[in-house]
């Protein structure tokens, strides 16, 4: 198989020649990987997806996600300036970005009120549609990994969190939390059209050719809100968008980090092909997952990020053996980080995940 039908077969729920690996990698680790600034990678956005081609390749990943974007003018009127010792993007001309080595960049000037205020400035809000989305070369850099890449991996792209990460983008984390109990409806209507923006955007990322569209919502989990909220907020959403997704040909997987566990069976009921990313640090296991949901749908991850930095290479084989145990059988399962690689992942760990998924995740003929 290649690495792209090992990832598609398990997707769907089959059984592969082996369990293919598809942690969860993004630009904080790769950076650190290859000595770069992190700053870099959103000053020069190419730069992130030049790396994470080469980190993919350096690993032996079957699969990986890339963001969509940026547009084509992007950055036309950046300008990084060093005063005081700090790093600063202007944007034509103005100070915009305070610049970190090791850490996303911080806006100078942070909004003091929310971005949205009132359902009827809801209703002013637009989105660029998919059409728009590939006119002003959103899709260039993911059509350039899908070129690049061919069967060599699957790849996946984000539709943005639509649900719980797009209300507090758009109303703050504390004012968010407020809002679900006093105004459910304006909620409701926030939610509604962020889920109409993300289809447009999984519209353009399935027209690009790619295999699989991400959706990422931290602020869903349980660490945060409660089933009941899940429920009326989070799952009509998704069901919505898996829906049209699936539709046009896309496979689908779900990151809920954290304390995911009494969402299994309403993440299972979205839709969606698969569900991630098995967070132990949120006290999920592989096993429960995959007796609870596990014929269902794919699972996805279960390997403890921290133990990508503090452990060793034996560690993670154990945990990696583990994840293995509980999750192999029967197909439908690709193993992972509980969430995203972190920074300072030492890549001997890292190797040894995929070394040993290789040599103890194959399945007999």
């Amino acid at each position: 198989m290649t690495n792209r039908e090992r990832v598609k077969t398990a997707m769907n729920g089959g059984v592969p020649d082996r369990v293919p690996v598809f942690p969860v990698i993004t630009d904080m680790h790769t950076t650190y990987l290859y000595g770069v600034p992190l700053w870099q990678t959103s000053a020069f956005p190419r730069l992130k997806y030049d790396l994470l081609e080469m980190a993919v390749r350096d690993y032996g990943f079957d699969g990986f996600e890339a963001p969509m974007g940026p547009a084509a003018d992007f950055g036309r009127h950046f300008c990084v300036r060093e005063e005081d010792g700090k790093k600063y993007l202007y944007d034509g001309g103005v100070k915009t970005w305070e610049l970190s080595d090791d850490n996303y960049p911080v806006p100078v000037n942070p909004p003091e009120e929310p971005a949205v205020r009132s359902r009827e400035e809801v209703k002013k809000l637009t989105y660029p549609t998919a059409e728009e989305y590939k006119k002003n070369g959103w899709l260039k850099e993911l059509e350039r990994l899908k070129a690049r890449f061919g069967d060599d991996a699957y790849i996946s792209s984000h539709a943005a969190g639509f649900t719980m990460n797009g209300l507090v983008s758009l109303r703050g984390s504390v004012q968010a939390m407020l809002d679900i109990y006093d105004e459910p409806e304006f909620v409701h209507d926030i939610i509604g059209f962020l889920t109409n923006q993300a289809i447009e955007i999984g519209k353009a990322i399935i027209e690009a050719g790619i295999d699989c569209i991400y959706i990422g919502d931290a602020w869903s989990s349980c660490s945060l809100i409660s089933p009941d909220i899940f429920r009326e907020f989070c799952l009509p959403y998704y069901k919505r968008a898996a829906a049209e997704f699936r539709r046009r040909g896309a496979d689908v997987y779900l990151h809920i980090c954290g304390n995911s566990s009494p969402l299994f069976e309403m993440m299972a009921e979205t839709g969606v092909n698969c569900i991630e990313p098995l967070d132990p640090l949120g006290g999920v296991s592989v096993a429960d997952a995959k007796k609870r949901v596990g014929k269902k749908v794919c699972l996805k991850g279960g390997v403890n990020t921290l133990t990508f930095v503090n452990g060793t290479p034996e560690d993670i084989e154990r945990e990696t053996l583990e994840c293995l145990k509980q999750g192999m059988e029967g197909g439908g399962y690709l193993l992972g980080s509980g969430d995203d690689l972190p920074r300072e992942s030492k890549p001997e760990n890292v190797r040894a995940m995929v070394e040993t998924a290789h040599k103890y995740g194959k399945y007999g003929k």
